[in-house]
């Protein structure tokens, strides 16, 4: 209590005759610092869904496309990095 009172530049008297009613349980979800939804989350529309799995879909066939372009350590396809890099093994 007492570096709360210096830090409020106040006296512990002071503190409780203004606070001395509030209890912890008012604040609980703000002392946790943990919040809860009260609400179910609302279902993602059609719109939503289908954009969400073309994107996967996407995003799986560039990577499937990036292992095939991959040959021996060292070699990166310029499709995806602009730049080729060889290690040559002389």
């Amino acid at each position: 209590m007492d570096v709360i009172t210096r830090q409020c530049g106040t006296s512990t008297e002071m503190i409780e005759q203004h606070y001395s009613h509030v209890k912890p349980e008012m604040f609980a979800d703000a002392l946790s610092g943990v919040t809860f939804d009260k609400e179910e989350p609302k279902a993602l529309s059609k719109k939503t869904l289908n954009r969400r799995a073309k994107t996967a879909a996407r995003d799986e066939k560039r990577f499937k496309e990036w292992a095939e372009g991959i040959h021996d350590v060292g070699v990166f396809s310029a499709k995806y990095s602009e730049i080729i890099l060889l290690i040559s093994s002389a």
